[in-house]
């Protein structure tokens, strides 16, 4: 057993482009330094609330796309 624990892997990760209004944009920029934290981060933990709430997606998910988990 390692005297300490092993660093544990980033997942792999993709990069993605899309537009978004100005103003959604600005509220982005300033979530993040609100929570001091990138706007990768706000938008990636934005998007898997959103997946995990939505029941409707789940359901059509796990029938459509049984090997995709919800992260």
């Amino acid at each position: 057993m390692p005297f300490i624990p092993r660093q544990v892997k980033p997942p792999a990760r993709v990069a993605i482009t899309c537009k978004v209004p100005e103003a959604v944009a600005t509220l982005l920029k300033h979530y993040a330094a609100f929570l001091e934290s990138s706007q990768e981060h706000v938008v990636t933990e934005t998007l898997r609330l959103a997946f995990r709430r939505d029941k409707e997606f789940q359901t059509w998910l796990a029938t459509t796309h049984p090997e995709a988990r919800l992260a």
